[in-house]
């Protein structure tokens, strides 16, 4: 994944996004990085979900996730802290920790004994590096989807950090109304969403400048996009990756990436098709990825997502989404029921 710097994207003005009452942090797999930022004996401190993560990559290539503070003395492992081997250094009193979060006691003979580091649960998945999240404690129930990347380039992608919730991301695709309005896109016709557990994804054609196009939207968990799209009038098939993450209340940070094939381009020499993919892949990063991002997203830095009502039977997929959503969020059903009756009440001055 080539990686550009998290920009902050509208974040200096106040707006609803700032007066709202924050959704809770959901369960689930989010993208913390791109793998390419986190190089062998790299350390990176990432805020999620309210705190400080502390990610690394060892010698051998293994990428881990702990919590920032040292459990000896709370040093912050981010802030000085060093990779040896399989292991990450205190910068305090040098205590090391394997990826398991035990003590390296060869390392620190004199220090506290059972000494442990909390780690998370990591998967790397095209070109970036998610890590679990669940407000029990409990250990993953579901894996991110293989994807079959042979033939396409190599995903190019970049990150903002932006006001409100994450979930404006996720649920975007199944609201087809807002394809027509905000992005132009003509003549959609969806099928019906498929559930399968954590997993809903919706076969929708539609048409833009003219060119006939089929997309399917993959949504696996509330952190992780992966769409499928086919123009085939141009030979061109495309994935789209998108990765959201609450950063904090009302702070999120998102995720996006490109991988293409043209089905002319496979008679070309190989080292002459990684040459024209990489030139492409930015073209068409910059040029179709980020203009219809932006589009969402300065409605997204600006929405009021908890003002409105239950979509009605008109909205299509959308409410089939919002459903299949709760259960990603403690209480399920009930916790956002609750969340958007006390912000009615708000709203009706009870």
């Amino acid at each position: 994944m080539s990686a550009k710097p998290t920009q902050e994207h509208a974040m200096n003005a106040t707006g609803p996004a700032d007066e709202i009452a924050p959704l809770p942090y959901p369960d689930g797999w989010f993208a913390l990085c791109f793998s390419r930022e986190l190089k062998p004996g790299t350390v990176l401190t990432t805020p999620f979900m309210g705190r400080d993560v502390v990610l690394y990559r060892t010698a051998s290539g293994v990428a881990c996730a702990v919590d920032a503070y040292c459990p000896h003395q709370g040093a912050h492992l981010g802030h000085g802290g060093t990779v040896d081997g399989e292991q990450i250094v205190c910068p305090f009193h040098h205590y090391a920790y394997g990826p398991d979060g035990r003590r390296a006691t060869a390392r620190c003979p004199h220090g506290a004994q059972g000494l442990t580091l909390r780690t998370r649960h990591v998967r790397e998945w095209n070109g970036f590096v998610f890590v679990w999240q669940n407000a029990d404690g409990l250990a993953p129930t579901w894996e991110l989807p293989d994807v079959d990347m042979t033939g396409f380039s190599a995903p190019v992608g970049q990150a903002f950090t932006l006001r409100g919730v994450m979930q404006n991301l996720p649920e975007n695709g199944y609201d087809l109304e807002h394809f027509g309005a905000l992005h132009r896109w003509k003549d959609m016709k969806p099928h019906a969403p498929v559930i399968d557990g954590p997993r809903i994804s919706m076969q929708v054609e539609m048409a833009w400048k003219n060119i006939r196009w089929s997309t399917l939207i993959g949504v696996h968990g509330l952190g992780c996009v992966s769409s499928d799209h086919e123009m085939k009038a141009i030979g061109l098939e495309a994935k789209i990756f998108a990765c959201g993450v609450q950063i904090a209340p009302l702070r999120w940070t998102f995720r996006d990436g490109i991988s293409f094939r043209f089905s002319w381009l496979s008679r070309w020499p190989a080292p002459l098709q990684r040459v024209v993919y990489a030139a492409l892949g930015r073209l068409l990063h910059r040029l179709w990825l980020v203009p219809v991002f932006k589009e969402d997203i300065m409605v997204w830095s600006n929405r009021d997502y908890t003002g409105y009502g239950t979509p009605g039977a008109g909205d299509g997929p959308y409410p089939v989404f919002q459903r299949w959503a709760r259960q990603f969020y403690p209480g399920g059903d009930r916790t956002e029921a609750r969340h958007r009756a006390a912000h009615a009440d708000a709203f009706a001055g009870k």
